[in-house]
């Protein structure tokens, strides 16, 4: 497979989309493929969706051209480094390991015309954000946080602290959220006092907002 990427327009105040495209290698493994597996990592996610081919391919090439495929549904964030990889399935030589294409993305800044409209890009202030913490012990190893996002924060680092110690305990960073509440989860044996730090990424102060 031959592997590109693009960012693209969803729409004003949308977030771009990253527009993933790959070309099958037209030979005779082609007969033999049944998927494409794409799989996409950022600094806070790694997730991968498998592409199904309903039939099988009756030639190499279409219209003289190898045959090509997209997917442009995940959303892009600005100034964020992707990992792509793709991989097909059965490999050509069965048995061996899965070969794979590889490319990597930086997305642009909120000066990007895709980028510039988000709503996370038009605050040049401090944003006043109220995450309404809770903290709740469930059956005494797993530590469930609830906290309500922002929509200009593109990600979210949180971190449970020991209150005695001031060291971190556990930490996990999660990607942008349209939903008003999120929950995070920890799971192991904790102090008798902790607290939780929730590290926002607003446009005005990026790596340095207020916990």
């Amino acid at each position: 497979s031959s592997l590109k990427v693009e960012l693209i327009s969803a729409g004003d105040h949308q977030h771009p989309l990253l527009n993933i495209s790959w070309n099958l290698s037209p030979d005779g493994s082609i007969q033999e493929l049944i998927a494409t597996m794409i799989c996409i990592q950022s600094p806070w996610e790694y997730v991968c969706f498998r592409c199904n081919y309903s039939k099988r391919f009756k030639s190499e090439v279409v219209q003289g051209k190898p045959w090509l495929f997209y997917y442009a549904e995940h959303p892009a964030s600005p100034e964020t480094s992707y990992l792509f990889t793709a991989f097909n399935i059965p490999p050509p030589n069965i048995g061996e390991d899965l070969p794979e294409q590889a490319l990597q993305l930086k997305t642009p800044g909120c000066e990007n015309n895709l980028m510039k409209n988000l709503k996370y890009c038009q605050d040049d202030v401090d944003v006043l954000w109220k995450p309404n913490i809770s903290l709740c012990l469930i059956n005494n190893n797993v530590m469930e946080i609830n906290f309500t996002t922002h929509e200009q924060s593109s990600r979210y680092a949180v971190y449970l602290v020991n209150n005695a110690s001031k060291q971190d305990i556990d930490t996990t960073t999660i990607p942008w959220s349209n939903n008003s509440r999120v929950t995070v989860r920890f799971e192991g044996s904790y102090p008798e006092t902790l607290y939780v730090e929730i590290d926002p990424r607003f446009p005005s102060c990026l790596n340095d907002c207020t916990q």
